[in-house]
């Protein structure tokens, strides 16, 4: 047996976000529209943060944004369509 089997984790953490689909955010009333820019600014930041550590998302969309109704924070959701900058050449 070797070290490294304790620390391997053969699974995925999962994380409840009570919240909205990003899409969704002209749809949802109880979010004031000049919270609106910086919701939308944090999401596209996080989006430089996940492609400056080489993680390219070849499916980034509106809808794959939940929004956590309590802060107001953006979580990306669902890297299945992804791909490392260095396999496709660009790092």
């Amino acid at each position: 047996m070797y070290l490294h089997e304790y620390f391997d984790i053969g699974c995925v953490l999962l994380e409840h976000v009570d919240g909205f689909q990003l899409s969704d955010l002209g749809t949802t009333d109880c979010i004031p529209k000049q919270d609106w820019y910086d919701i939308i600014q944090r999401a596209v930041d996080a989006v430089g943060y996940i492609n400056d550590a080489g993680l390219i998302n070849l499916d980034c969309q509106p809808r794959k944004v939940l929004v956590r109704r309590e802060t107001l924070r953006p979580f990306h959701i669902d890297f299945a369509l992804c791909r490392f900058a260095e396999d496709m050449g660009w790092k």
